[in-house]
């Protein structure tokens, strides 16, 4: 007799399983001149939640404005950023990734998409890889969810989402374009 899924080893279990996933995907690289971690956090998170300013980035991030500072130039010597003046207060520069950025964001991402697409070919078999492709939309949902006490409120560019989606909210976000955003940091 099987025993009833309990909500606490599964999380513990989900958490260590998707914890060692992104340790070793954050360790594949591409080659010389390849972004350090900080400023792929950097590129990935001006990608998903669009243009910023550099305490906004640190904010998020928490870490300090000269550490973001330091980040974000290192990027836009390289053309990987853009900055233009803030709209609504021309005082402000906003940081924007380039077509350069947007392209390494790209190739970092198809080399961790075949890299375990290959492993998958070799270590599961059917059955496994259509359990891996009915829990991946649940796995998705699950960080969608997932919100830190001290985050940002529902709805910050992190959510992909203006719409909250916290526990008892009982709305989702449209998940298709964080599909192929993966977690670079």
């Amino acid at each position: 007799m099987t025993e009833e899924p309990n909500s606490h080893d599964t999380a513990a279990a989900l958490l260590d399983g998707l914890g060692l996933l992104l340790r070793r995907m954050r360790q594949i690289r591409m080659g010389p001149g390849e972004p350090s971690g900080p400023e792929r956090t950097a590129l990935a998170r001006l990608d998903r939640g669009g243009p910023a300013t550099s305490a906004e980035l640190a904010r998020r991030e928490q870490i300090s404005p000269q550490s973001m500072g330091a980040t974000l130039a290192a990027l836009q010597a390289r053309g990987l950023v853009e900055v233009t003046a803030d709209p609504q207060d021309g005082r402000r520069k906003v940081l924007s990734v380039s077509e350069d950025g947007m392209q390494v964001l790209r190739d970092k991402r198809s080399a961790r998409t075949e890299l375990v697409a290959g492993v998958l070919d070799a270590r599961f078999d059917r059955t496994e890889l259509a359990q891996l492709a009915t829990t991946a939309p649940l796995l998705l949902r699950l960080a969608e969810h997932v919100i830190p006490p001290d985050a940002d409120p529902p709805g910050d560019a992190d959510t992909g989402s203006a719409t909250p989606t916290g526990p008892g909210s009982g709305t989702s976000t449209d998940s298709a374009s964080s599909a192929t955003h993966g977690t670079d940091r």
